[in-house]
């Protein structure tokens, strides 16, 4: 079940690849399932190496490896299923309540708790849309068959007292399957208890199988259709404010103007940023342990660069170390502005946005601006100064139409 937990936590990336033309959510779907199938051998085979045996089940390699590939095939069509499910749903609480009741209901018409034929007639359909129903049978059929037990009191008719010492033609056994020996045979048991066969146990897993593929599609048509539907969000503005759209015309001569403008040397500025031979190192348990190994790098005016890795790389730590918010640790190379050493005004010149910056939620994107305008600026700066730098701000970035939403 927490495939459905998965399948919602994973929707929004593969919604934004699927916008961007990355791949098709089809792809994923496919590509998904095919990775599960190693993982779920490896966990389907400690699972069955300690069951198996410890249950006492016919030690026969041939039971036994019918026993694992069903198990494999049954866990990941249930796999299938519950990520079936959370594609399906747009809502979580919705998709885990379906979860539910379908693990409920599969469980019970599974074939162990009512037998099929103790079914009500109205919902016998549900056992044959069962994969586990399927499952059970065959692996039902494949531990009983050629399975002799021998059968003890009280199933013997009658017993106790002197009849214990009596002769077996004269004493009937009360389970299915028996003859007049005593004997149980396996597959008669099986078949007149459950109506399970012999002959049904490849027939199951195949149906297992069709089962697995059909809920595949099912997932990626979910995918498909329901990801387009959901992502959206809606902006809150404050309170008050004007929330009226600025047409294109306005902004266009809003930006026409802006080259009239004596920009400020922060704003118009264009220098080249380069780091060389970048070594980071912190003391970590009584030793130094180097983070960042002869980084290199440089960005021109312009230009937007990304730093691509996995998780742990250094990204981060590569960010802090240039935008000089490492304090404790040491760092060795150089980092240039136009081929010169950082000044004390680097970081009043520039802006750093943290991996997990806090916000005030009920702040709106101005305040947010103005806030950190007033604590950057040097106290000789009048508050109107302050005031309009973060105006400019705002309509370079073509930020008004959000000036006033709130951030959270």
């Amino acid at each position: 079940m927490s495939e459905t937990t998965a399948s919602f936590m994973g929707r929004p990336i593969l919604m934004r690849h699927k916008r961007f033309g990355f791949y098709r959510p089809t792809a994923f779907c496919i590509a998904n399932a095919i990775t599960d199938i190693p993982i779920v051998m490896l966990q389907v085979t400690c699972f069955s190496l300690i069951l198996y045996f410890m249950s006492g089940l016919q030690h026969d390699a041939g039971k036994f490896f019918t026993f694992w590939i069903i198990v494999n095939a049954e866990t990941l069509c249930f796999v299938q299923l519950f990520r079936a499910v959370g594609a399906m749903f747009n809502h979580f609480g919705l998709a885990s309540y379906i979860s539910g009741l379908l693990s409920t209901i599969f469980f019970v018409y599974g074939g162990y708790l009512i037998p099929f034929s103790k079914m009500h007639p109205w919902f016998r359909w549900i056992f044959y849309l069962n994969p586990g129903a399927y499952a059970f049978e065959s692996l039902m059929t494949n531990e009983f068959q050629g399975l002799q037990l021998e059968c003890v009191a009280p199933q013997y008719i009658p017993f106790g007292g002197s009849y214990d010492n009596q002769s077996q033609e004269f004493r009937g056994c009360t389970v299915l399957g028996s003859d007049d020996s005593g004997m149980i045979d396996g597959v008669t048991y099986v078949n007149q208890q459950y109506d399970y066969s012999v002959g049904h146990i490849w027939r199951g897993f195949g149906i297992i199988v069709a089962f697995w593929i059909f809920l595949i599609g099912l997932t990626a048509l979910g995918f498909e259709l329901r990801n387009s539907h959901g992502g959206s969000s809606v902006l809150l503005y404050k309170r008050g404010a004007r929330t009226q759209k600025i047409s294109d015309l306005e902004k266009e001569a809003g930006r026409k103007s802006d080259r009239s403008v004596q920009l400020s040397s922060q704003a118009t500025r264009q220098s080249t940023f380069s780091w060389h031979n970048l070594d980071y190192y912190v003391q970590y348990q009584g030793a130094q342990k180097q983070l960042l190994n002869q980084v290199f790098g440089f960005v021109q005016p312009g230009n937007l660069v990304a730093l691509m890795g996995c998780s742990g790389a250094g990204k981060t730590t590569l960010l802090d170390v240039l935008a000089q918010r490492k304090d404790a640790g040491e760092i060795r190379g150089s980092i240039l502005i136009d081929g010169k050493p950082q000044g004390i005004s680097f970081q009043r010149m520039t802006g750093d946005c943290e991996q997990m910056d806090v916000h005030e939620a009920t702040s709106t994107v101005k305040e947010a601006l103005i806030f950190s305008a007033v604590l950057r600026q040097p106290r000789d700066i009048p508050h109107t100064e302050k005031i309009a730098y973060v105006d400019h701000i705002i309509e370079l970035l073509e930020l008004e139409d959000i000036c006033d939403a709130l951030i959270g």
